[in-house]
């Protein structure tokens, strides 16, 4: 493990007992959390993203009200779904944004290339349909 992500888990360890998980409980600030732990704000963001870069199948939502575990399952539908449609902008724009110019610039006569760009196109159409 690198001092990064050493640093992350440790960070991790600590947010994670402060994030409520009752169903009548509010979501938590990444500010409270960062007061409440004595961390920075963004030690609090890596803490977060090392949890759910590392235990995904965590029940960890996240709004713009804050941090909250959940095993309501319309609750969690909701939030993967929010997140899968992200995910989709995200790779729509990456690729509008990105790829596509620098592989055209590049020129697309590399069958590698070619192959790439097919593929990427082809993932976002497919995550399209699905989330449809």
């Amino acid at each position: 493990m690198t001092w990064g992500a050493k640093k992350r888990s440790e960070w991790a360890d600590v947010v994670f007992d402060l994030i409520p998980d009752g169903p009548n409980d509010a979501p938590i600030s990444r500010k409270d959390l960062a007061t409440r732990t004595e961390l920075t704000l963004d030690q609090v963001r890596y803490g977060i993203d090392y949890l759910r870069d590392n235990v995904p199948d965590l029940p960890l939502l996240s709004s713009p009200e804050g941090y909250i575990f959940s095993i309501e399952p319309d609750r969690n539908a909701a939030f993967k779904a929010m997140r899968a449609k992200l995910a989709l902008t995200v790779m729509r724009r990456t690729w509008l944004g990105a790829l596509r110019p620098y592989l055209t610039q590049a020129g697309l006569d590399n069958p590698a290339a070619k192959l790439a760009a097919k593929q990427f196109e082809r993932a976002i159409e497919d995550l399209a349909d699905i989330l449809a």
